[in-house]
C-alpha cells in the first residue's frame, strides 16, 4: 500500500537541498540508513509500521505522486536524498550509473593478449572490438556510450 500525500505531508519535513526529513513533532532526522550486502547505503523511514525508502518519500513529497520507475541517486550516494541527486530511471539506466567495481574502466574487460570493450543498451550486448590496451578499449567505450546518450 502507498504512502498517501497528505499524510506524508503531516508527519514529516523535508528538506529539498539537504536531504533530509525531519518529524514535524519533534524536529528530530527520521529514519535510519541501512546497509545491503553490497555495501550500498539507503535511508529508510517508518510510517505506520511500513518502511519505505527516503528517496522514494522525497519523490512523493516534491512531486505529490509516487515514482512510475525506480529512484536512481545521480550522485550514486543511496544515502544522499538531496532532490537535486534524484532521477526516476529504469534498472537498465541505473546499470549505467554504477560503479565500476572491477581494476577495468567501465565497459573494459581483459581478454586474451589484450582488453575487449562492450556495451549494453536495453538487454543487447555490443561487441565494440578487442585492442591492445585498457586506454583504447575505454575510448571505444566511451564513444559508443555518447552515441547511446549515457552518461559515463
Amino acid at each position: 500500500m502507498s504512502l498517501a500525500y497528505d499524510l506524508l505531508r503531516e508527519l514529516l519535513l523535508y528538506d529539498p537541498i539537504l536531504g533530509e526529513f525531519r518529524w514535524r513533532y519533534n524536529s528530530r532526522i527520521a529514519g535510519c540508513v541501512d546497509v545491503d550486502r553490497n555495501g550500498h547505503r539507503r535511508r529508510r523511514i517508518k510510517i505506520s509500521g511500513t518502511s519505505y525508502k527516503a528517496s522514494n518519500l522525497a519523490w512523493l513529497y516534491m512531486t505529490t505522486e509516487w515514482p512510475a520507475l525506480e529512484i536512481d541517486h545521480i550522485n550514486r550516494q543511496g544515502d544522499d536524498d538531496c532532490w537535486e541527486n534524484l532521477r526516476e530511471a529504469t534498472q537498465a539506466e541505473q546499470c549505467v550509473n554504477r560503479r565500476n567495481w572491477g581494476k577495468y574502466p567501465r565497459g573494459v574487460s581483459a581478454y586474451q593478449q589484450g582488453f575487449m570493450a562492450r556495451i549494453t543498451r536495453g538487454g543487447t550486448t555490443r561487441y565494440l572490438g578487442t585492442f591492445t590496451t585498457a586506454e583504447a578499449a575505454a575510448d571505444a567505450y566511451a564513444t559508443a556510450a555518447k552515441e547511446y546518450g549515457y552518461d559515463t
